[in-house]
């Protein structure tokens, strides 16, 4: 890959004290070059701003926002969908991460398709309990992503988009 358009992690955080690091770490550790991260607390009630703070030491140039009530994941998303300057934007909660090479594989999908309106990326996902043990994959054989004209799809609920594992072009 030869171009390396900026794609833009929006992470959410909500009482994600425990796992909100991992996520941190797995979106800065991705093998794909030109990534902003953009960070969101929205007021919760453990210690996931002291830890966020705390990681950010090693991070200072990383945009973090806190809320000074809970506003919810829309309105706290679009806050920094709003600011967020790249071509693509993934929607992260705090309690999930991105395997090492997502962010790559991606945006390889969006450059190599035939699709010359292609708004989302997005794929299976593996389900972890918060030990690490495997529950499941989110998509099964029977019911596997479909790519091409999903809009009806959609809209007539034949398919779902795994919004945890989707990368969206910002201009749509």
């Amino acid at each position: 890959m030869q171009n390396f358009p900026l794609v833009s992690v929006i992470c959410l955080c909500y009482n994600h004290e425990e796992y909100v690091v991992e996520a941190l770490n797995s979106v800065i550790n991705q093998a794909y070059p030109n990534i902003e991260l953009l960070i969101a607390d929205d007021f919760s009630s453990d210690n996931s701003v002291s830890v966020i703070k705390s990681w950010l030491e090693s991070h200072p140039d990383i945009t973090f926002i806190t809320n000074k009530t809970n506003l919810g994941n829309t309105k706290t998303f679009n806050t920094l969908a709003k600011i967020a300057t790249g071509e693509y934007i993934i929607d992260l909660a705090a309690d999930d991460i991105l395997l090492p090479n997502c962010v790559e594989k991606q945006v390889t999908t969006f450059q190599n398709s035939g699709y010359k309106k292609l708004g989302i990326v997005y794929g299976n996902l593996i389900e972890i309990e918060g030990n690490g043990n495997f529950l499941r994959n989110y998509y099964t054989n029977e019911d596997e992503p479909k790519s091409g004209d999903i809009y009806k799809m959609v809209i007539g609920r034949t398919t779902q988009i795994c919004s945890v594992s989707s990368m969206i072009k910002k201009s749509v």
